[in-house]
């Protein structure tokens, strides 16, 4: 068992994965509903350096001297109930090959409609289908957004209390 996945690896091998951090209820979260437990398939990792783009807005010092990244994913839930898309904000991250974690910063785009032209100029429109339920045994495609330094290194998806099997 293990607690995250190289995303490089898993996107050559085309790696299907359960995971499952229940165990967070044991660490004070107060139910099952807000835990990720599921199967996970990684499908895309795509770095975006914003200053390539022609964004008129303003944007953020950070959006401007770092990078965007999106991690879309196929996520089927196995909890008994539905939940919120939030599971993912609160409970995973983007770790780099030094250890260090960067938090999901938007769920399928919500969030960054914020800095209005990024979210249409990078063609994420498509991304965000105003759904955040995540129903029990349907499949949703998710996009996980972080931004990270803008350095050369792998990154493992790490999800917060939790045990993952490769499964396929």
């Amino acid at each position: 068992m293990m607690d995250k996945i190289l995303i490089s690896k898993t996107i050559k091998n085309n790696t299907l994965f359960f995971v499952n951090n229940d165990k967070r209820i044991e660490n004070g979260f107060s139910s099952y509903d807000n835990s990720i437990n599921g199967r996970i398939k990684i499908l895309n990792f795509s770095k975006y350096k914003l200053t390539e783009y022609n964004i008129t807005n303003q944007l953020p010092y950070n959006y401007v001297q770092n990078i965007l990244v999106k991690l879309d994913i196929e996520y089927i839930n196995l909890n008994k109930t539905g939940n919120n898309l939030d599971i993912f904000k609160r409970g995973c991250d983007l770790m780099d090959l030094d250890g260090f974690r960067f938090d999901v910063i938007s769920t399928n785009g919500y969030g960054l409609e914020s800095v209005d032209e990024i979210y249409e100029k990078l063609g994420f429109e498509d991304d965000y289908y105003g759904e955040t339920k995540l129903i029990p045994k349907l499949k949703n495609k998710l996009s996980l957004f972080f931004l990270v330094p803008d350095e050369e290194t792998d990154y493992y998806f790490y999800i917060v209390d939790s045990n993952i099997e490769e499964i396929g």
